[in-house]
């Protein structure tokens, strides 16, 4: 019986920890200060803020009745769709499959999701929440190096960087 309450007591926690835990630093601790915070660069605050949807190379949303190729994305909406209460892990899971990240549309979201996750309401959508915000920061961050790569003048002798080996095609 203490064995048990003592497991009990590390498995809740653990969940205090996981719900504590800011969404980006559940899928990637490793994140520094300057990738979180988008306004930190003055110059790179352009086109960027406003970006949000399918990334560039990612075929549209699926309207109702669309015949062309399309990907259902994963929206905000969904948390509640599928984390809500008395949700199976299985309706999780298959509610899950055929949803893309926006950005990331070659990943499938059920793929990305652990099993303690379709168990379990709150862990649900914390992980949910924080597949979100990685998507973001990722359109946001791809959509800074482009700004960024497009300071360069290839056509020149140099670039911003005094040489142009960065341009280069290897």
């Amino acid at each position: 019986m203490l064995r048990a309450l003592a497991g009990l007591s590390l498995l809740l926690m653990a969940g205090l920890a996981l719900a504590a835990t800011p969404p980006l630093e559940v899928i990637n601790p490793w994140l520094s200060a300057c990738d979180l915070q988008p306004t930190s660069a003055a110059d790179l605050q352009g086109a960027c803020s406003a970006m949000w949807g399918p990334g560039p190379l990612c075929p549209p949303p699926c309207s109702g009745n669309s015949t062309t190729q399309c990907l259902q994305y994963l929206e905000e909406s969904h948390k509640d769709e599928v984390c809500g209460r008395g949700s199976s892990p299985d309706r999780r899971r298959r509610a899950l499959q055929g949803l893309h990240m926006h950005h990331c549309c070659e990943h499938a979201v059920d793929t990305a999701m652990p099993e303690s996750a379709l168990q379990d309401d709150e862990t649900c959508r914390h992980l949910l929440d924080a597949l979100l915000e990685v998507d973001a920061l990722a359109a946001r961050i791809s959509c800074e190096l482009a700004e960024v790569l497009t300071r360069y003048d290839c056509g020149q002798t140099y670039s911003i960087a005094h040489h142009c080996d960065d341009c280069k095609v290897i």
